[in-house]
């Protein structure tokens, strides 16, 4: 049985860009929910965006990237009971780690939406037919 687990890195020090968005949405957060400094990250800015539109709470949202998701081995997974449905975009970086993350679960199945990153994921109508679909299976 294999002990991987399924973190983005094996370091468990955030990256330069989540130390950068950490600051910022604590800034966000500390001035009343008021934008902070645009950063020249676009993923930050995107990100950021994202959290302030969905009316997140910027300190709640940096202390999750100071830590991270919780660390899940992947034997762990062969004890899933329940179907999945593991939707991807095309060009969104976590593409190569789905099908291995699929294969550990015992019944699942992937759905690669062409020409979508990680963010227009959920509202891509390709990626909605297929939750659809999948739920209608039963």
């Amino acid at each position: 049985t294999s002990s991987a687990s399924w973190r983005s890195s094996s370091d468990d020090r955030p990256s330069s860009s989540s130390v950068l968005l950490m600051i910022s949405l604590e800034m966000t957060n500390a001035a009343g929910g008021a934008a902070g400094e645009q950063s020249d990250d676009v993923g930050i800015t995107l990100f950021q965006r994202l959290a302030e539109t969905t009316g997140n709470d910027g300190a709640a949202l940096a202390a999750f990237l100071r830590h991270g998701p919780p660390v899940v081995r992947e034997d762990e997974l062969g004890s899933v009971t329940a179907r999945v449905l593991v939707v991807v975009g095309e060009r969104d970086r976590t593409v190569p780690g789905t099908e291995r993350l699929a294969a550990a679960l015992p019944d699942a199945r992937v759905v690669v939406v062409p020409g979508v990153d990680h963010f227009a994921t959920t509202t891509d109508f390709g990626a909605i037919d297929a939750v659809v679909r999948f739920l209608e299976d039963g």
